[in-house]
């Protein structure tokens, strides 16, 4: 609409289509009548903010919800809080979740599990579906969490978890939550046994760093991911700072210390057919503030434990998600690890006696984010080949907003692509199509 006493100008709608478009932004909407003009459009933050600067004739700025979680809030969350939870329908993409198992009976994870189809490899692991204690399957639990809602904070916001997808247990992880090497062949009996329901895995975890090539595992990943034409989507890894540097603060400054070779993606993760997540930090503060205290990373940047770094000139990993972030407490000389605010949302294995939901933090929790993305790729476009799959992805994927100013080389160094996009993975534009 002109300002007063001002002749209308035909041209500020495309100027600000163009501005749009160029942007990588959408138009949503538009309007053009004799006596004014509207365009309704989608911009990410940067772009926005930039168009803030140039152009006073903005009418309304939506922002899209954030999911700051107030942890005492999310761990008080009860189930007669909840509507039920409603399986979801039997033509919904499957994914695999190869871990410890899931705990019977947890109520936001239960509906979605198919238990006609969840095995332990090899059986005398136990039963795929853990009964009992509590501390039997804490990690596949709260993997499953993420994997099935991908993002479990706008979940309890909202206090509506609608499961779309269906989740099968393909239990390797003993009660310890522990692998041994020796179980890794089992996964060719896995993949024969789910590929008929699911082409899509999980696997969060990792051993031993490797050592700049190919390891063995890495190489039975590979051959799998052609012969049976099945997605892995594998967790970096995670170093421990606190016990890397003994307890003291690191000698060297962040992200410098990432890229030492004690850092380097843990197998089976170098694999070249899978896609490989490492994490970024949350953008929340640390639930408990105090002065003495200084997070290691700053906000949406490389999380201070994310391994990176596969074969030379292999770029690892390939994607990245939230998995938390760390701090040090100066005054007293520890390292803090449990601070919710510093951590990701996701279902608890002690919700008998505790809470249904409870914090974590590691790349175990950004590689389930990603698979959810992978599964809703599977429900728009049912005969993907895992190529495809990994392209969509990686393809939509753009630096995290706490790398904005590094070096590119850098960023893909720690970052790979970026965070995936779901939206710029699924659709195509007036402007921009994928090929």
């Amino acid at each position: 609409m002109p300002f007063k006493d001002e002749e209308p100008n035909p041209a500020a709608a495309r100027a600000i289509e163009h501005f749009v478009t160029s942007s990588e932004g959408r138009v949503v909407d538009r309007a053009m009548e004799p006596t004014f003009s509207a365009l309704r459009v989608r911009l990410r933050g940067q772009a926005l903010e930039q168009m803030l600067d140039y152009r006073d004739d903005l009418a309304l700025i939506e922002l899209p919800p954030a999911a700051h979680v107030i942890v005492p809030e999310a761990l008080s969350l009860k189930l007669d809080e909840l509507p039920e939870v409603q399986a979801p329908p039997g033509t919904a993409p499957a994914v695999c979740i190869v871990d410890s198992g899931v705990l019977e009976g947890h109520p936001l994870l239960e509906s979605a599990v198919v238990g006609s189809r969840s095995r332990s490899f090899p059986a005398d692991l136990g039963p795929p579906v853990p009964a009992g204690s509590a501390t039997k399957a804490g990690h596949g639990t709260q993997v499953s969490g993420i994997a099935l809602y991908g993002d479990v904070a706008s979940c309890t916001i909202a206090k509506s978890f609608i499961p779309a997808i269906r989740l099968i247990n393909a239990r390797m992880l003993d009660d310890h939550n522990e692998l041994h090497p020796d179980r890794m062949p089992f996964l060719r009996e896995v993949v024969e046994h789910v590929k008929t329901d699911s082409r899509i895995l999980n696997l969060s975890f990792g051993l031993e760093p490797h050592d700049g090539f190919l390891s063995m595992h890495a190489a039975e990943l590979d051959a799998l991911a052609r012969e049976f034409g099945v997605l892995f989507i594998v967790a970096s890894g995670n170093v421990n700072p606190r016990e890397y540097f003994a307890g003291g603060p690191p000698p060297t400054k962040y992200p410098e210390f990432l890229l030492g070779g004690a850092w380097r993606v843990r197998c089976p993760a170098e694999a070249l057919n899978v896609l490989t997540v490492g994490g970024i930090t949350p953008d929340s503060d640390p639930f408990a503030r105090h002065s003495s205290r200084d997070v290691i990373a700053p906000k949406r940047a490389p999380s201070p434990f994310s391994c990176s770094g596969g074969i030379k000139n292999v770029i690892k990993p390939e994607l990245v998600e939230v998995a938390g972030n760390l701090a040090f407490d100066n005054l007293v000389k520890t390292w803090v690890e449990n601070d919710g605010g510093l951590r990701v949302l996701t279902t608890s294995p002690r919700f008998a006696t505790d809470s249904l939901l409870g914090f974590v933090h590691g790349t175990s929790f950004s590689a389930p984010k990603v698979t959810n993305l992978a599964a809703r790729l599977i429900e728009r476009y049912a005969d993907a080949s895992p190529n495809l799959l990994r392209a969509l992805l990686v393809q939509s994927a753009r630096f995290p907003e706490g790398v904005t100013g590094w070096k590119p080389a850098a960023a893909m160094r720690l970052c790979g692509f970026g965070v995936p996009d779901l939206e710029r993975a699924l659709f195509c534009r007036p402007q921009r199509v994928t090929l």
